[in-house]
């Protein structure tokens, strides 16, 4: 007595048990056990990055299959950028289908390929992998940039207001200038007209003073006439 599974997948992985059951036997075996084990060559496998590729910095890459039975293996291979097989660096990890490369730079760039096997098939996946210099780091130059233009727009703005407050003096001190020089004209005329005042007065004063000096002149010998009313 047996059964038959057509079409085995996956799900049909698993142990079966059997039960037997027979009258008046008590001395042999009631039940027995097996594994199913369902043979499916890896699919669907896939390559991934987890990480910032970027110098100085540590990725791990991922390969994973979707199905295989038995669980099957992963192995990784390199190629350079001129599709040249290499080495695996030597501090590179390994754990299962993940691949984590430390301090990366310029020469981890290239093809990474991963084999996923088993005693069924394989199947594989590749992921290409270029590492940044800091020179393309577009978010760390946008930052500069943009600080640079902010800075460029500050340095005007002050330039522009010391512009302003030093023609504001400038216009300032050219206004306190022309004051002055019309107070210091109207102090000139101020101090002319003083002068010819006080030459007027000494002018005066000498006149009289010389009228005083002069000898007192005598009384006129000539007869008064004398006009008597008519009446009289």
């Amino acid at each position: 007595m047996g059964i038959k599974i057509d079409g085995l997948t996956i799900p049909d992985i698993g142990t079966y048990q059997c039960e037997v059951i027979i009258p008046k036997d008590r001395k042999g075996t009631p039940t027995s056990k097996m594994d199913l084990i369902v043979l499916v060559a890896p699919t669907m496998t896939t390559c991934s990055i987890s990480g910032t590729a970027e110098y100085g910095q540590q990725i791990t890459l991922k390969c994973n299959s979707g199905e295989g039975s038995p669980v099957p293996n992963y192995e990784w291979t390199s190629y350079s950028p001129q599709n040249q097989p290499r080495q695996i660096p030597p501090t590179a990890l390994r754990d299962g289908g993940d691949l984590t490369l430390k301090n990366i730079s310029a020469d981890s760039s290239g093809v990474f390929a991963c084999v996923s096997k088993n005693k069924i098939g394989q199947d594989s996946c590749n992921i290409t992998v270029s590492v940044m210099p800091p020179s393309m780091n577009i978010a760390f130059y946008a930052g500069i940039i943009g600080g640079g233009v902010a800075g460029v727009i500050v340095i005007a703005i002050i330039a522009y207001c010391c512009c302003c407050r030093d023609s504001g003096e400038k216009e300032d001190y050219e206004m306190a200038e022309r004051e002055d020089e019309v107070e210091e004209q109207q102090q000139n005329q101020q101090k002319v007209q003083s002068r010819q005042y006080q030459i007027e007065d000494d002018d005066d004063e000498d006149e009289e003073y010389q009228n005083r000096q002069r000898p007192p002149q005598p009384p006129s010998n000539k007869p008064r006439l004398v006009v008597k009313n008519a009446e009289a």
